[in-house]
């Protein structure tokens, strides 16, 4: 583990017993304990509806820490702490990917980041099967519960017919959950 890491995860226990998120959005904050001109603080942004986010005054309301710092890193160290903030959300938030397959022939297309990208790949193969010049209108039936959509296809002045191709919906989870197996 690195030394990031290891601050990470003993920042995040603190905050998550003072402030109540592993994770707070930072402000630049006063101390309170000199009249400054400039914030000489920073600290996590008030969720009290009464106030305003970008208020730098510390009431009763607003969660610790309020950690006191030289003025000229203020701006600095807010934007540090949320952009880390920030990262630490995408990574653990889960990646969604799109799966092109024909599964009656057990044939996996690949695995795409957007779904657009997914249902070329199943046009174009369904395309190379036709023979060339044959006029096709491609059309998905999607099923939201199951998160599949299928490509339908009309050939000339023929009726619509299923070709087997689907693109399904992936949730990828970023960690390991051993609660989930059980």
């Amino acid at each position: 583990m690195s030394g990031l890491a290891d601050a990470r995860r003993a920042a995040t226990a603190l905050l998550l017993q003072t402030t109540g998120a592993a994770l707070p959005e930072w402000r630049p904050a006063f101390d309170g304990d000199a009249v400054t001109a400039a914030p000489d603080a920073i600290a996590p942004v008030c969720t009290d509806e009464g106030h305003e986010r970008t208020d730098g005054s510390v009431y009763s309301c607003c969660p610790d820490p309020v950690i006191s710092v030289d003025p000229l890193l203020v701006d600095y160290l807010v934007a540090l702490l949320n952009a880390d903030r920030d990262a630490q959300a995408r990574e653990a938030a889960p990646t969604t990917v799109f799966r092109a397959e024909h599964p009656d022939s057990g044939i996996t297309l690949g695995h795409y980041g957007t779904e657009a990208a997914a249902r070329a790949h199943c046009e174009a193969t369904e395309r190379h099967s036709w023979p060339t010049g044959t006029t096709l209108a491609f059309d998905w039936i999607a099923d939201d519960e199951d998160r599949v959509a299928e490509l339908m296809v009309t050939a000339g002045q023929n009726e619509e017919s299923t070709t087997g191709y689907i693109v399904t919906v992936l949730e990828l989870d970023s960690e390991y959950d051993e609660g989930a197996d059980e």
